[in-house]
């Protein structure tokens, strides 16, 4: 019994380790986010209450990923199928790492960003 729990406690704490940058897809933003969002700017990076937004313009469908390494918080967009119209993505970012960097992919390739914070 004793090594089951001692093995189900090495478990937990390595997933725990595993989900520690997360990034996600948001329908709601805080009212402050929306009201900064720059709708003429293609990629935008924002820093709001202890989180942070990623927010891309396109007319196609976008996932995500990210992660931090070396200081660096890096976030990969790949953007897929065309929609029949331009809409905005809005993903958010947490993570427990400590990171002074930002760089944003699209497709593998960096993009300037516009920074709000």
């Amino acid at each position: 019994m004793k090594k089951l729990f001692v093995l189900l406690l090495a478990v937990v704490v390595l997933a725990a380790c595993e989900y520690d940058t997360t990034i996600k897809e948001v329908n709601q933003v805080p009212t402050k986010l929306a009201e900064q969002v720059d709708t003429s700017q293609a990629v935008q990076y924002m820093a709001l209450d202890h989180r942070s937004y990623v927010v891309i313009t396109t007319d196609k469908h976008v996932s995500g990923k990210v992660h931090v390494e070396n200081g660096q918080l890096t976030v990969n967009l790949t953007e897929g199928g065309s929609k029949d119209h331009e809409q905005q993505h809005i993903f958010r970012v947490e993570t427990a790492k400590d990171y002074d960097t930002v760089m944003v992919k699209v497709n593998n390739e960096e993009v300037p960003l516009e920074v709000i914070m």
